[in-house]
């Protein structure tokens, strides 16, 4: 039995994410992208 579902994938281009980290710290919201790369970064130290 094979089953197909037509379903759109969501565009990812349409997300506002600076390209590296670079483009982080000269980003408007700086403050809230060091916030997430910091957690990001001790969530993998953590496991």
């Amino acid at each position: 039995m094979c089953l197909y579902i037509d379903a759109e994938e969501p565009e990812l281009g349409d997300l506002r994410e600076p390209a590296n980290y670079k483009a982080a710290l000269l980003d408007t919201e700086s403050e809230k992208w060091l916030n997430a790369i910091n957690v990001e970064m001790q969530s993998m130290k953590d496991n």
